[in-house]
């Protein structure tokens, strides 16, 4: 298990399971995906990233509900969660394991020249990455 030290972002959501609804605090780490008993601070479930998380889907239906796809054995266990900061989870979910994004392939993600505007009117070179989650500035191009 991961360490509680190490988490990334942290979320109080609720899961949607056969027994009800109930609240979780949804932890990413660097390396796995933790929900916790926010009531007693046991650690309910944990998911590596790389090995055990198959996708995160938000639900069209709902602007709060998204579905976590596990590997459990060798079948896939869905479960539906929810939160009004569903965009910024994924967001999240997706910086820590780009490769969750179905647009996410082997190919290096597309980049392009810009240029960025400093707050001193200086113009700088830089290249931009187009990753599932926004952009991202890898490296500044030397004049």
């Amino acid at each position: 298990m991961a360490s509680m030290n190490s988490v990334v972002s942290r979320y109080f959501i609720k899961k949607h399971s056969w027994r009800g609804k109930y609240f979780r605090a949804f932890c990413i780490t660097a390396n796995s995906l933790v929900t916790v008993n926010p009531s007693s601070s046991e650690v309910t479930n944990t998911w590596d990233l790389k090995k055990d998380l198959v996708s995160v889907e938000p639900n069209p239906k709902s602007e709060e509900e998204f579905v976590v796809t596990v590997l459990k054995g060798k079948s896939k266990d869905r479960t539906t969660f929810s939160t009004p900061f569903r965009s910024q989870l994924i967001s999240d979910l997706l910086i820590a394991r780009p490769t969750l994004s179905p647009s996410a392939t082997a190919a290096a993600f597309p980049r392009f020249t810009a240029e960025k505007f400093k707050r001193s009117g200086e113009r700088k070179r830089v290249v931009l990455e187009v990753r599932p989650w926004g952009l991202a500035q890898v490296n500044d191009i030397s004049n």
